[in-house]
């Protein structure tokens, strides 16, 4: 178990690295997205935010500046999976991925 928790926190380091520059490509973003959830033990993998979204905020895809400012981010849907106690992850209908972090 200790080894899969290094894989997971090495693929959510990589991750939040690329989502910290100006403008990520979203393939990349996707790719590490996938990645961190295959890394992420089964027994996590169904747990989901449910109704407590408060101190989540959406890195991915990236905001809109005004929306920063209004302080009015989006949240994640109740349905998003919860890789650990600070990132989760949620797929659109289209198969688009978005990332949150608390």
């Amino acid at each position: 178990m200790a080894y899969a928790r290094q894989i997971v926190d090495a693929r959510k380091t990589a991750l939040l690295g690329v989502l910290k520059l100006n403008a990520p490509k979203k393939a990349s973003v996707e790719l590490l997205v996938g990645a961190l959830l295959d890394a992420v033990p089964s027994a996590a993998r169904g747990k989901t935010i449910g109704d407590d979204t408060r101190g989540w905020r959406q890195v991915w895809p990236k905001p809109a500046l005004w929306a920063a400012i209004a302080g009015k981010l989006p949240g994640p849907p109740g349905s998003a999976l919860i890789v650990d106690a600070s990132l989760a992850t949620a797929t659109a209908a289209d198969g688009s991925r978005s990332v949150y972090v608390r």
